[in-house]
């Protein structure tokens, strides 16, 4: 088993073999349709690809032991195809029944595969077949499995209030992986216009450093504070590869006139924005540094820092899974301060929240990978 990735499950509640239209007119038609017929559902976008589920990769072309983190779904394994035949015949092989969208969100598998440089690898060892055999054989005098027991209410309470400390819930495995660089390079930045009394956020799947290889991304918006006396409402997006959307959010419509936005894309990928209409007038914008030729990145973290306000600014940014400092940067009134990042003793992963001294209510946080153009490691901090 060469890989385990994230791959999309069919979605019954998703009608996507030609029958919804791709305009956008055409999608909200079909949302308001459904919302006659299943008005308890309130739903204001597709649901998208639905849960993620394990994918297994077993390929003779393909060396074990990787993980790899973009988005697949069933249509991947035809895209694969297409693109494997239209090379070896010098042809254009296109399979019409795949949507633009399902190819904007989802990769053909070919992130998978790593070029052979001529290094030795280890050949798998042949089962011993006797001995093998003779373990089958000797099952059947096994005791019965035995030390299950239901959970009391108090186990169940630990559990759902710190799952880490319960020695009933599963645990993830020691240790990181090897995982395949992908073609992701996504940008989510959020700003509170003042004249509008609204939240803004911009979503974008950059196409720059990766070019025709660059993939798209849906992105999950989730409100965790109430929206419209709603508890738990979210909104989905997806950007193909160069395109770039923007959304906003009305304060008013937030209880206690205070909101708490997180966006979660692939590969890890996740922002937070919380604040209120006393927020601080700067605006944070989070980038990777290009390298000289500006062809890929360098693996640092950029933090543009651009301070409204008429008089100093104290931000700290605090490093939330691996280990980095402290950082305290005073911005002058008006200008523009530019805090850089160094991801490379932590396989290019970050995990940072951007704070505001003196005002305890507003924050933004950024976390995911840095796509530097090759290989990497699983994220250290899920081990």
């Amino acid at each position: 088993f060469d890989h385990v990735a994230p791959f999309a499950a069919p979605n019954p509640y998703r009608q996507d073999s030609g029958k919804v239209s791709q305009s956008i007119d055409t999608r909200l038609e079909y949302v308001r349709k459904e919302e006659q017929y299943y008005p308890e559902s309130g739903r204001e976008s597709n649901i998208g690809l639905g849960y993620r589920v394990p994918m297994i990769i077993a390929s003779p072309w393909s060396r074990g032991g990787w993980v790899n983190s973009q988005v697949f779904d069933h249509t991947s394994p035809l895209q694969f195809l297409e693109r494997f035949i239209s090379h070896k015949t010098r042809s254009n092989i296109k399979e019409t029944n795949i949507t633009a969208w399902r190819r904007a969100v989802c990769g053909d598998l070919t992130s998978a595969f790593r070029p052979y440089k001529g290094e030795v690898i280890a050949k798998p060892e042949f089962v011993q077949k006797k001995s093998f055999i003779k373990s089958i054989h000797q099952a059947q005098y096994k005791d019965l499995p035995k030390g299950f027991k239901p959970l009391d209410q108090a186990e169940i309470d630990q559990i759902d209030q710190d799952p880490r400390i319960s020695p009933y819930f599963p645990k993830q495995e020691e240790g990181s992986r090897d995982s395949c660089g992908l073609p992701y390079e996504l940008y989510v930045d959020g700003y509170f216009d003042q004249k509008n009394q609204a939240y803004q956020i911009s979503f974008e799947a950059a196409n720059r450093v990766f070019g025709s290889a660059s993939a798209g991304a849906a992105f999950t918006v989730y409100s965790e504070t109430p929206y419209d006396n709603e508890q738990g409402r979210s909104w989905n997006y997806a950007t193909v590869a160069g395109d770039r959307l923007q959304d906003s959010w009305s304060l008013d419509a937030f209880d206690h006139l205070a909101y708490k936005l997180s966006a979660y894309g692939p590969n890890g990928f996740f922002r937070t924005f919380a604040g209120s209409k006393e927020n601080p007038k700067i605006k944070i914008s989070c980038r990777y540094e290009h390298d000289k030729k500006g062809k890929g990145f360098t693996g640092r973290l950029l933090f543009e820092i651009v301070n409204q306000e008429d008089r100093q600014v104290e931000v700290l940014l605090q490093d939330n899974s691996y280990g980095q400092s402290l950082r305290n940067i005073k911005v002058r009134a008006g200008s523009t301060s530019v805090v850089e990042v160094d991801l490379s003793k932590q396989h290019f992963w970050y995990d940072i929240t951007v704070r505001c001294t003196g005002y305890l209510n507003y924050f933004e946080q950024f976390a995911g990978r840095i796509e530097v153009g090759g290989n990497a490691k699983s994220d250290s901090l899920m081990a």
